[in-house]
């Protein structure tokens, strides 16, 4: 709802490193009434269904999204609040999607560039591996209901940056963040090594799996280096 993204906007949950994670709050503040104004934001969503209860602990409440479809309307509403019109809709005819699904990395990752480029760089500056991450998952999610995408998901060895199940292929993301003096090529090969290491993936079907390595270039603000990795 309009009212619903007009306050988001101004609040912190709708920073793009926010998406992916759990929220917490007070039991208490469930139960309380404000002031619209005023209200929590995590509260709201609670209160309007697009956050449920997870967990509780004591007195502390995990806050997550109910289901796929919930965390789909979320995701596009952070597209909203980051991305101009134009990149909006870029999102949301499904070319990320089709490449997914091709199995198509060069494409998936010009048509994520394209989409930073509609980015406000001024109120959502990609500053940071964790902002990358976040806003190509924002891309992902909001981009078709029949792909399921999850951040920093364990294995034995380590955690990896975003994996993304599609109806045929199951994609592997490892990033990197390029600041000023570093080298993409060498952090490029550090992805690489990092995710052979960690064995991302390993335990699936190896005819479905893609595992990528990508580097974002903080001069250029877009993804300069990227290669799949083989065994």
């Amino acid at each position: 709802p309009g009212i619903l993204l007009e306050y988001l906007k101004s609040h912190s949950t709708l920073k793009p490193e926010e998406y992916e994670n759990e929220k917490q709050i007070q039991l208490d503040d469930l139960a309380l009434s404000a002031k619209f104004s005023i209200l929590d934001d995590k509260v709201l969503l609670a209160q309007t269904g697009y956050l449920t209860i997870k967990a509780v602990r004591g007195t502390t409440v995990t806050l997550g999204y109910p289901n796929r479809e919930v965390s789909v309307s979320m995701a596009r509403l952070y597209a909203e609040a980051i991305l101009d019109k134009n990149a909006i809709n870029r999102a949301g005819e499904g070319y990320l999607a089709d490449y997914l699904e091709d199995g198509n990395l060069s494409a998936f990752v010009e048509e994520v560039n394209r989409i930073v480029l509609g980015i406000d760089y001024q109120a959502f500056p990609l500053l940071s591996e964790a902002s990358c991450r976040a806003a190509v998952f924002i891309m992902v999610s909001s981009s078709s209901t029949l792909i399921t995408a999850r951040c920093e998901a364990h294995n034995a060895h380590g955690r990896s940056d975003l994996e993304i199940q599609t109806d045929k292929n199951y994609w592997v993301l490892e990033f990197k963040y390029c600041r000023k003096g570093d080298s993409p090529e060498a952090l490029l090969q550090e992805a690489v090594r990092q995710i052979k290491a960690r064995q991302y993936g390993s335990q699936l079907p190896q005819s479905n799996l893609i595992r990528a390595a990508l580097v974002f270039s903080q001069k250029e603000r877009k993804f300069t280096h990227w290669a799949e990795v083989w065994d």
